[in-house]
């Protein structure tokens, strides 16, 4: 039962696998195999956090730096990217002659061709403006300066070439080595890099905290023979220029070639079939708690995660939704109806309300959790006009409406005496309610309670003690 009292109006994650569920290889070379798949799209597909330095700015760079990361968004992670800027001698001269570096950075960036050479790179360059877009990217630009802070003028490169992978449980892996986010690098090149993991103690714990270290330093702009700067934002709105037209999710080139349209169009088919299927089954595993949670169209608050795991974990449960207006109880309690339908945990539900928000809870469910209730005015089912609905009303009798599995009804209408015996009587092919939910809870309650003209529970009150057997 959820009981709610002065109610006022106000993203799913599938359990991941983490990096330490694989036997990563001390070194991996061209000659091993596909990199990508080899290495990069199944630890990117645990991370939750990838931090990045490469050594080049580049349309073709940048579009190889998003293999992978459809994973990585799917987490819900986040990826921090360091790519290198070496100024050329001209550039460098302009800066001694008193001219603002970032001037010249921003400018020298502006120059770099970002035009795709194949349609595969295209999509990549979609995939960064999407991801930069998005926040699920931020780029920071390095350049090897001397010791006073000034642009190097010897030949020099900012080249480092290391990768920091994060997972769900704070598990970290990092790999280095000459592999960089070019063609050439992961495709072409016969590259090699390390990999070192954080969970195994002595050197290789040692050597993970060393490149975290060094890649914070650059990032927070610590670092002495480098100078970090912020993307520029003419540089970023250039790269945005590659942003897709609408607003869907851009998958990253897999530099392979693509099923025919027919098989495509049957492997979408079954991709369709199995999403959907395991949405239907995953709010019943043992980790399928917040799927209700996922699926709505909402982002809780941590106090109504609170109240939604607590209710659930601890099922069959009762609890008092009492938070202050504006906090979201509806929201609580919507939460919690959607799992417990999804998991079956509760196959019929009650929802009590004043008559006067009947219709904005019925509104609320369908937007909010996709839950299209009918509402029993004591003579016939309303349900919510939407597209493709079979029927809006239906005339019911009094020993009939309550068949529906989930239903919004009067709490005012119901606690009428000859309205009660609806709701305490048994009938024959209906079984009980498995949660109640009653909105404006503080209706029910004692008749002059706390006076000397006390007289016991008033006829809401009285109504819910005897609900209790059912």
């Amino acid at each position: 039962m959820i009981a709610c009292s002065a109610w006022r109006w106000t993203a799913w994650r599938v359990e991941l696998g983490l990096l330490t569920d694989f036997e990563w290889r001390t070194s991996y070379r061209h000659e091993d195999g596909d990199l990508v798949e080899l290495f990069y799209n199944p630890a990117l597909a645990c991370a939750v956090q990838y931090d990045r330095m490469t050594g080049y700015f580049s349309g073709d760079a940048l579009a190889l730096a998003s293999r992978g990361i459809d994973a990585l968004i799917a987490n819900d992670g986040r990826m921090r990217l360091i790519v290198g800027c070496t100024l050329q001698q001209p550039e460098q001269d302009a800066i001694g002659e008193g001219y603002d570096l970032r001037a010249r950075l921003e400018a020298h960036l502006l120059a770099a061709d970002l035009t795709p050479p194949d349609e595969a790179a295209g999509r990549g360059l979609e995939m960064v403006a999407w991801m930069v877009a998005q926040g699920h990217l931020d780029v920071k630009v390095a350049v090897p300066v001397d010791p006073d802070g000034r642009p190097a003028h010897a030949p020099g490169l900012y080249h480092e070439k290391v990768g920091i992978l994060t997972d769900a449980e704070g598990n970290r892996l990092s790999f280095s080595g000459s592999i960089n986010e070019t063609a050439g690098g992961w495709v072409n090149n016969r590259e090699s890099f390390h990999v070192h993991c954080g969970w195994f103690a002595g050197r290789e714990a040692a050597h993970l905290e060393d490149e975290v270290d060094a890649f914070a330093r650059l990032w927070e702009g610590r670092a002495r023979s480098v100078k970090v700067f912020d993307f520029p934002e003419a540089v970023r709105k250039k790269l945005l220029e590659f942003l897709p037209g609408d607003d869907r999710f851009v998958t990253p080139p897999t530099g392979k070639a693509g099923p025919e349209p027919e098989t495509r169009k049957l492997l979408a088919d079954e991709f369709r079939r199995v999403v959907w299927t395991f949405i239907q089954e995953a709010p019943r595993l043992d980790h399928g708690l917040r799927v209700g949670e996922a699926t709505s169209a909402v982002t809780p608050w941590l106090h109504q995660m609170r109240t939604y795991t607590r209710f659930l974990r601890e099922w069959p449960s009762r609890i008092l939704i009492a938070d202050e207006v504006g906090l979201g109880k509806t929201i609580s309690a919507g939460l919690i109806l959607r799992q417990a339908i999804l998991s079956g945990l509760a196959k019929r539900v009650l929802i009590l309300t004043p008559k006067s928000v009947q219709i904005q809870w019925q509104n609320e469910l369908y937007e909010k959790f996709n839950l299209n209730v009918p509402i029993y005015d004591g003579a016939a089912l309303s349900w919510r006009v939407v597209h493709g609905a079979a029927e809006v009303e239906k005339p019911v009798a009094c020993d009939a409406w309550q068949a529906e599995p989930v239903v919004l009804v009067s709490s005012f209408l119901m606690r009428r005496t000859d309205r009660q015996r609806e709701l305490l009587e048994d009938i024959p092919g209906i079984d009980n309610w498995d949660l109640i939910v009653l909105d404006e809870a503080h209706h029910a309650r004692r008749r002059g309670a706390g006076s000397t003209q006390e007289k016991g529970p008033n006829a809401l009150l009285g109504l819910m003690r005897k609900l209790q057997a059912k």
